[in-house]
């Protein structure tokens, strides 16, 4: 989420935001670089779920659906403390990100962090292989129906979980 805000009198930093094109489609993916403020922070290194995962995890014949929690990023707060270094221009008007950004070097360890709880708690009470990857969620189950059934209540837990 991005919040305008009046200029203070120093204004310390802005980071360049800008949009391309999404691969396949007439959509624009916009791009927070980051790239700058990434080199003062210091790196957390954490065993992220990938596609070797779902690899690993996955069994012929699988049932798999997928999640997509781009806009889940949206609904992690940055820390007041941090909003000064999030900040962008448009259009001659003054932003900065209150919730979590793209391209934050942090990002996807908090991320990982917040969902991970969610993520136990449906392995363990639905009975269902998951794989967390960044903004995706992807579950697995031998049985069609089963997975078709379980949606709705993973779509709830996942509402509830905000």
């Amino acid at each position: 989420m991005i919040k305008e805000f009046t200029i203070p009198k120093e204004l310390s930093w802005i980071i360049p935001c800008f949009v391309i094109p999404k691969p396949g489609s007439n959509k624009w993916r916009k791009i927070t670089d980051c790239l700058i403020l990434n080199k003062f922070l210091l790196s957390s290194h954490f065993i992220m779920e990938d596609i070797n995962t779902l690899r690993e995890l996955m069994l012929k014949g699988d049932q798999v659906f997928k999640i997509d929690l781009e806009p889940a990023f949206y609904h992690i707060p940055v820390d007041p403390q941090f909003q000064p270094f999030l900040r962008l221009t448009h259009k001659g008007k003054f932003f900065k990100y209150v919730a979590m950004c793209f391209g934050f070097k942090h990002a996807p360890l908090t991320f990982h962090k917040v969902l991970l709880p969610l993520i136990r708690i449906i392995r363990e009470h639905l009975g269902i292989r998951v794989v967390a990857y960044c903004d995706d969620i992807i579950f697995l189950d031998k049985n069609k129906e089963d997975l078709v059934n379980k949606q709705p209540l993973i779509l709830r837990k996942l509402e509830e979980f905000n």
